[in-house]
């Protein structure tokens, strides 16, 4: 059952989805709709200038794993596009889903707050970060203060991409395929579950007092505790290839949203045997 929120002792609203048919759009929609909100799954593509008012813009348009073979989709997608939906459409609010990946260059000691300054070198491999960052810029231009920026750590659910790091190992179990990381064990990242991400998206669309949110769980997972976690579940064997390169990413600061909506995370370590059998019931899903 859904946990009571802040936004609960305000009117339902309109939500319009921008990306709505990706792995965090559908959660978003499903979620805002279980919550009565009146939502608009919409297509860019099908807007005219100037329709009628959208409500609680969230832009979820993006590219993932995938962006280094298409760089022109990318860009398009987190910066081209949101441009000209800006300059075009009428809306009470805007929240642009953006990434804690552009903290991957920073101090891994530190934790990364969202006034950081940020070390970016432009690359093949950093134009992910870039055109988030582009993005968030064009955003944070505006004078409209519900205009905000959410900077989403590693979001784990049912249906997530398999060209992720998580999803690419929990599809290769799945499939009951060997797994063997390429990464050090004590490689680590932080990850928040679909769920706390759809409940924090929620209030900082309608409530949130601040112009950029972390919206992480606050806690570095290891490589080595995922793995160790998921052979004791899946009776498996991963192994991690040797003299693999350690990657660590900073711990993520999220005392805005602990502060503002006494958020909770949930806990990766805790899901992992359910997030695998919503996995498997989700990918027998998409084969039938």
């Amino acid at each position: 059952m859904r946990q009571p929120t802040a936004i609960d002792w305000v009117a339902r609203v309109r939500f319009t989805i921008f990306g709505g048919r990706g792995f965090i759009g559908r959660h978003l929609v499903s979620y805002l709709r279980g919550c009565g909100h009146e939502v608009l799954d919409q297509e860019a593509s099908d807007l005219s200038s100037q329709s009628k008012n959208l409500g609680n813009v969230i832009y979820s348009i993006g590219l993932t794993g995938d962006f280094r073979s298409r760089p022109y989709d990318t860009v398009e997608a987190h910066t081209s596009l949101l441009s000209r939906l800006l300059q075009t459409q009428v809306f009470d609010s805007w929240t642009y889903l953006s990434s804690t990946r552009i903290y991957s260059s920073n101090d891994s000691n530190r934790s990364a707050h969202e006034e950081d300054e940020l070390l970016l070198k432009p690359s093949r491999d950093s134009l992910y970060d870039l055109t988030k960052l582009t993005g968030e810029a064009l955003c944070l231009s505006s004078s409209n203060p519900q205009v905000r920026v959410a900077r989403l750590s590693n979001v784990y659910g049912a249906g997530m991409n398999a060209n992720t790091f998580l999803g690419s190992i929990l599809d290769r179990l799945i499939n009951g395929q060997d797994v063997e990381i390429g990464e050090a064990p004590l490689s680590e990242k932080d990850y928040i579950a679909i769920s706390d991400v759809c409940r924090c998206i929620e209030n900082i669309s309608t409530i949130g007092h601040r112009r950029v949110y972390n919206v992480a769980s606050g806690k570095n997972t290891t490589h080595g505790q995922i793995a160790t976690h998921l052979n004791a579940i899946a009776k498996t064997n991963i192994r991690f290839k040797p003299q693999s390169a350690l990657r660590r990413f900073p711990q993520i600061d999220n005392s805005r949203l602990m502060e503002e909506f006494s958020f909770e995370p949930r806990n990766l370590d805790q899901d992992l045997a359910e997030l695998l059998n919503d996995q498997a019931h989700h990918r027998q899903k998409a084969n039938l």
